[in-house]
């Protein structure tokens, strides 16, 4: 196969406008189609040289394999390596747990299974915080590459002219997918190989019309498929439901490129133009440096950097690429560096070397003694650490009806816990008082929810708060709420902030008049940067208050209706974290007076610190 300076040139119209859309750089807010402008050349690059070697009676499944290893191995163990370096400096033990996670599912090429069930949405903010979050299209394309090589010989052995409708079947139906999917379940549309194998396949598509007819340059063809690309670039965004028939327009330039340009046409010249070879050329390990990049950047400094930083850092990704082909990828590609049986051998080491890497961070609770935390509280990171909710059965995190914790045969009292991720954090220590002391516990924890009408647009808090208006509250001696309001400050506008609180209140005194002792916990604090992240970096004096929604007017009217009910108590939640502080919102860092963590995040709490709040609430009386 002859090689083609225009599709280095169109790599570097994919990888730049996704390290610039992850860099937030204005005007780029289609830049996360270069994700798909790389399968469709992946899937053409590839199915040309299969096809060749097919032809030729010389096709081996092994040598395609050792190829993939050559080109994907190297710079990616590499990046890991480095990354992991910088994670045992920057990330607290939580994050760099997940870390570890996100290190064994990329060794094993199952990322985008990794991020799809850690409930990460690609286009989230908080993605930018994720080191290893784009390994996900890694994964796709290795487990394209697992079926799509067998399947492809297994075609052409039935006769080669069937291969080309079948591959075209096979994409269609994975467009339809796509399309179907992106209204049903975007996650999985967005991460999973089905919605994502027609991309691969029109780049497949695209060398099985070149394999039997030389390519036909044609100038029109060529530019209306760079003017798809650059067009899908710069008016795509994110809102759009992706892939699904919107990622047509790139994939479709993609492939007219593919197939008519070249030196004859002003897009093949243009593409082929020597900074954008320069650029394609290095793209693999420029995509693989810039996400760490960013990430480290983002947690170091405990807030997105500033365009002219992200720009310097998006630059760097691109020079540390160039290193990387020149220092690693190249010499590995090589066969006379390394030969194909030592390669097998060291793949499977690497890899391996790599996977147990990812679950010793998993199973030590990432790192959590590590000597760079020596100069915190000797048990500090024990308190964050840990999960704040049982590791196993039912999901904690979303109990749309009330779920049974703790079932002693006759209890002693029972008692129910209703909220939010905030109430989530006294899980474990309600938990442990409840098993002491022989009591029944429930839980109806639906994270982001607040069971009122600004729930509406969510189903699964919708389905939630229809649950708790059914509910039988008089079979609860004591139920405990806890909600995240703080967030009313900067999101809702006033009537609707004043009918959330209106709906809450409403709640509170429906479970009273049932029956059971009530326990408002007043929303407690926000921070103002991550406390862990702070205390790890020496910077545990910059962090203060954020929001301190309790002392809302709005929230001092809901306490004054709901106080004076009968059988309900109100815990201001706020005074009793900054007690376990500096004793004043003025001075709370989210940390006691020894270094300790109270905060495990901005908002969420350590164990220590939420075990204090339950031993608040059961030292009450009538608790």
């Amino acid at each position: 196969m002859r090689y083609r300076a225009e599709i280095d040139g169109l790599r570097a119209f994919a990888v730049l406008p996704v390290i610039l859309f992850h860099a937030k750089i204005a005007g780029f807010s289609g830049g996360f189609v270069g994700v798909d402008i790389f399968f469709v050349i992946s899937g053409y690059l590839i199915t040309r040289i299969l096809t060749g070697e097919m032809a030729e009676g010389r096709y081996s499944l092994m040598r395609f394999y050792e190829r993939r290893a050559r080109r994907i191995l190297p710079a990616l163990v590499a990046m890991i390596a480095v990354s992991t370096v910088a994670a045992w400096y920057i990330l607290p033990p939580l994050e760099m747990q997940w870390y570890g996670q996100s290190v064994l599912a990329t060794a094993l090429f199952v990322a985008n299974f990794y991020f799809l069930f850690r409930g990460k949405d690609y286009f989230a903010g908080q993605t930018s915080e994720y080191p290893l979050l784009h390994t996900w299209t890694l994964a796709v394309e290795e487990q394209f590459y697992i079926f799509f090589p067998i399947l492809l010989w297994l075609i052409w052995r039935s006769g080669p002219r069937r291969v080309f409708w079948i591959i075209a079947a096979i994409s269609g139906l994975s467009l339809a997918t796509a399309e179907v999917l992106s209204r049903i379940d975007p996650g999985v549309n967005f991460y999973l190989l089905p919605s994502r194998a027609w991309e691969l396949g029109a780049g497949a598509l695209c060398a099985l019309i070149h394999h039997r007819a030389p390519q036909r340059e044609n100038g029109a063809l060529a530019a209306a498929g760079l003017v798809l690309v650059v067009g899908s670039i710069l008016l795509l965004h994110e809102g759009l439901r992706f892939p699904s028939l919107w990622a047509v327009p790139p994939v479709l330039g993609t492939a007219l490129i593919l197939l008519y340009a070249g030196p004859s046409t002003l897009a093949g010249r243009f593409l082929a133009l020597r900074p954008f070879v320069w650029v394609g050329l290095a793209s693999y390990s420029a995509y693989l440096w810039h996400q760490p990049l960013f990430a480290f950047t983002h947690v170091r400094l405990g807030h997105y950097p500033e365009p002219a930083v992200m720009l310097g850092l998006a630059a760097l990704s691109v020079f540390l690429g160039w290193v990387s082909l020149h220092l690693i990828e190249a010499p590995f590609r090589r066969r006379g560096t390394v030969s194909s049986a030592r390669l097998v051998a060291l793949s499977g080491g690497v890899l391996t070397a790599v996977a147990g890497l990812g679950l010793a961070l998993h199973l030590s609770l990432g790192a959590a003694g590590r000597p760079a935390a020596s100069h915190l509280p000797a048990d500090y990171y024990a308190s964050v650490a840990k999960p704040n909710f049982p590791s196993h059965g039912t999901d904690w995190q979303s109990c749309t009806a009330l779920c049974r914790l703790v079932d002693p045969p006759d209890p002693v009292l029972r008692v129910a816990l209703v909220g939010d991720s905030h109430a989530q954090d006294l899980i474990l220590p309600l938990q442990a008082m409840a098993r002491a002391q022989g009591w029944r516990l429930d839980l109806a924890i639906n994270t982001g929810c607040r069971y009122t009408r600004l729930d509406g647009a969510r189903e699964d808090c919708a389905r939630a708060q229809a649950a708790l208006a059914e509910a039988d509250w008089g079979a609860y001696d004591h139920v405990l709420l806890l909600n995240r309001f703080s967030g009313l400050y900067e999101q809702e506008e006033p009537k609707r902030r004043a009918g959330a609180l209106f709906d809450y209140a409403d709640l509170v005194r429906g479970i009273a008049e049932a029956g059971p002792q009530v326990t408002v916990f007043a929303p407690r604090p926000t921070l103002d940067a991550d406390p862990v992240r702070s205390a790890l970096a020496g910077q545990i004096e910059r962090i203060g208050v954020a929001t301190d929604f309790a002392a809302h007017p709005d929230w001092a009217r809901t306490v004054a209706e709901v106080a004076h009910l009968p059988g309900v108590q109100v815990i201001d939640q706020a005074g009793a974290l900054y007690a376990m502080g500096c004793g004043d919102r003025a001075c709370f860092t989210g940390h006691d007076a020894a270094g300790n963590a109270i905060f495990r995040d901005p908002s969420h709490l350590g164990q220590p610190a939420a075990a204090q709040l339950v031993a608040d609430w059961a030292a009450l009386p009538g608790s």
